[in-house]
């Protein structure tokens, strides 16, 4: 962030992992209402004090707003995740919110090729979003095919 005044960075960091978990804290808030509504009582508690966690929603709407963005109605979003995930449950999530809201976007495989004019295409659709949850580790890159696979999605 610049500060327009001063003309100074007041933040430089960018942090691209602590990303996670948004279709589970939306359900971690409505436990915790539930619980409340229940037992709030007991405790001097009221449910309706729980502020609301939308996580998940903004997270599908902003990778839909920039898919929109890319403004190819025929494009699609890609999630590219780890071949072990433990965390998939939380990426179905995101998903299934995509899907459901903006039931335009598809699921993508991973045979791709970058066209002439830098485009990725994948199984012959073009590809406006890619959202890595995978990559911030070097267990992501198991070999140089692998390695170059993830450039390769980058660099379109």
């Amino acid at each position: 962030m610049l500060d327009e005044q001063t003309k100074s960075l007041l933040q430089i960091e960018l942090n691209t992992i602590s990303s996670s978990f948004a279709g589970f804290g939306s359900l971690v808030t409505e436990l915790h209402r539930y619980i409340l509504s229940r037992h709030g009582k007991l405790l001097g508690l009221d449910s309706e004090k729980v502020p609301a966690n939308n996580a998940v929603n903004q997270y599908a709407e902003a990778l839909a707003k920039a898919w929109s963005e890319y403004n190819n109605p025929r494009a699609v979003i890609m999630i590219v995740v780890q071949a072990e995930e433990r965390n998939m449950y939380d990426q179905h999530f995101l998903s299934a919110v995509l899907r459901d809201k903006y039931p335009y976007l598809h699921k993508v495989d991973q045979e791709g090729e970058i066209l002439p004019d830098g485009t990725l295409s994948v199984k012959g659709q073009e590809v406006a979003v890619i959202y890595f949850r995978a990559g911030y580790t070097p267990v992501d890159y198991p070999s140089e095919s692998v390695s170059e696979q993830f450039v390769f999605a980058a660099h379109s």
